[in-house]
């Protein structure tokens, strides 16, 4: 029987936390995490934490549906906590775009491959940087080699965006031989980035 459920397992977490919180289905508080050295993963009805330096965390529950939804949301709760300056205005003057979520990938075969017809369509607050997801798992972005998963260009991937200076109407590329794996048309990609609501 799953000892976790979706509904519980998971203390909504606030930009102010630093430590994200994991209960059981009892509602007893079993591990509290360092959102920037945990990274999760999926297999079956399992999400698979890994945390720098610590054993796994294995947390099952009823169905895979189920541990999707779950990984979803450790995806969503790490994003909120840990973008370094880069979390909405208590005011509402600066939001995240809803613009590019849930995006088709393209078939990639080579690095500097386009990744993704859609670019950057609302316009990134200055200061903050475009965060990319592959099928809600963050990948690093930022550069055309080792350690950069991919990476923001406006002129078909000749030039490469660092992390921080992506423009609207950049295009993303996908370095496959750093991140150990091409996309395919099946995948889905999320820009996470503030905006300006009044900009």
């Amino acid at each position: 029987m799953a000892n976790y459920k979706l509904s519980n397992f998971l203390a909504t977490p606030t930009a102010q936390d630093t430590r994200m919180r994991i209960y059981d289905k009892n509602s007893k508080l079993r591990y509290t995490l360092d959102p920037n050295i945990a990274y999760f993963y999926k297999k079956a009805n399992i999400v698979l934490i890994k945390v720098e330096d610590k054993n796994d965390i294995y947390l099952d529950f009823a169905t895979s549906t189920e541990s999707a939804q779950a990984l979803a949301r450790l995806n969503d709760a790490k994003r909120v906590m840990t973008q370094p300056g880069c979390t909405p205005d208590p005011d509402g003057t600066t939001v995240y775009s809803k613009a590019n979520l849930n995006m088709a990938g393209l078939v990639t075969t080579i690095d500097g491959s386009l990744a993704c017809n859609t670019a950057i369509i609302d316009r990134p607050k200055t200061s903050s940087h475009v965060r990319v997801f592959i099928n809600g798992a963050e990948v690093s972005t930022g550069g055309k080699v080792y350690p950069h998963d991919c990476y923001f260009s406006a002129d078909g991937g000749v030039t490469e965006r660092i992390l921080g200076d992506e423009r609207q109407g950049d295009k993303l590329y996908w370095n496959g031989t750093v991140a150990n794996y091409n996309l395919d048309a099946i995948d889905l990609i999320d820009f996470i980035y503030l905006i300006e609501v009044n900009a």
